[in-house]
């Protein structure tokens, strides 16, 4: 087993960050702290060679990003490039969007999504990567189960990871243990 790697998740900072001048003051402050790993979330809209060109001023690498879904399928080729630039091959999501939250057709239809822009990115080397929060641990209005169940059950192990929140799946009355043992072999990321 490799030995983990701490890293910043820069949505903490997401205040700090909205601006180019901004990303590089933050990545030079955690540079100084020992840091050389973040995760990239609720960065502002600063392009990805400018991006790529902090990141390395400060020795960084980017484990994993948070984006919004909606961007990540208008344009996958557009989320691969820009995954590329930045030197990063796990692309995340932050959460499923509202509308595929409450009931098991909304959910099944999310899931056939992200299977199909998962292996959009798969066979573009990256791995796509879902952040939990408490919500997907609640029963569907119409099912006995939670959108996790769907999520572990009906997404594709070869191309879906997760990028398990423990809090969450704590505050939503989880064991993480068991989650993280259902996840087996799909996370690389915690």
């Amino acid at each position: 087993m490799q030995k983990p790697i701490p890293a910043v998740q820069l949505y903490t900072l997401r205040d700090h960050i909205q601006t180019a001048e901004d990303f590089d003051a933050t990545l030079a402050r955690l540079h100084d702290w020992g840091v050389r790993d973040v995760q990239i979330s609720a960065i502002g809209d600063i392009p990805a060679e400018i991006q790529r060109d902090i990141l390395n001023k400060h020795a960084m690498r980017v484990c994993v990003t948070h984006k919004n879904f909606n961007w990540l399928r208008e344009d996958p080729q557009r989320a691969i490039d820009h995954h590329k630039t930045i030197g990063c091959s796990a692309i995340g999501i932050g959460a499923a969007p509202e509308s595929a939250r409450c009931n098991t057709g909304n959910v099944r239809r999310f899931i056939a999504e992200v299977n199909e822009l998962a292996r959009v990115f798969h066979d573009a080397g990256m791995t796509f990567h879902y952040h939990n929060h408490a919500f997907e641990f609640q029963k569907l209005d119409d099912h006995a189960g939670c959108i996790m169940d769907f999520l572990l059950e009906e997404t594709d192990p070869a191309c879906v990871c997760f990028i398990p929140d423990l809090m969450w799946m704590h505050y939503a009355g989880r064991d993480p243990v068991e989650v993280l043992q259902r996840m087996r072999g799909r996370v690389k990321v915690v």
